[in-house]
């Protein structure tokens, strides 16, 4: 085997190429394997055809969450839309009995929209956060841990 100074460079040259070639193997099978969100996207995980809703102080929905056509009423008028047109048919507080620190956070104002029909969960939540009863919206989010 040559071992001049040119037979040296194509030696390195070959050895870096092939750890190159390894890492870019080993990207694509990662990205390959990485979970899919609801929407079949590469981003972050969310439970499908659930959102979070943090209502504005003072606009709490209502209690008896009475279903129209299968679909949750708040008795909050541009919410209920909203409800008929995703088909929440339900509507869950995010904290059952809250304590002094989550009502102070406004957690006591937070609640979990469900529904059984398949919807655009991206969709659903840039409507639901431009109307003015409520605060924020988002899509129910999956952690992993480790």
């Amino acid at each position: 085997m040559p071992r001049g100074p040119l037979a040296r460079r194509i030696i390195f040259l070959a050895l870096l190429l092939s750890v190159a070639a390894i890492g870019v193997v080993s990207l694509v099978i990662w990205i390959n394997h990485q979970p899919k969100t609801a929407n079949n996207g590469p981003a972050s995980q969310f439970v499908a055809n659930e959102l979070m809703v943090k209502f504005r102080q003072g606009m709490v929905p209502t209690e008896s969450n009475a279903a129209v056509g299968g679909c949750v009423q708040t008795g909050l008028s541009s919410i209920d839309a909203l409800n008929a047109k995703y088909c929440i048919d339900s509507i869950e507080p995010l904290m059952r009995d809250p304590d002094e620190h989550e009502t102070k956070y406004g957690l006591d104002r937070v609640y979990l929209f469900k529904s059984t029909r398949d919807f655009d969960v991206q969709e659903a939540v840039e409507e639901y956060s431009t109307d003015p009863n409520v605060e924020y919206a988002g899509p129910n989010g999956i952690t992993t841990i480790g």
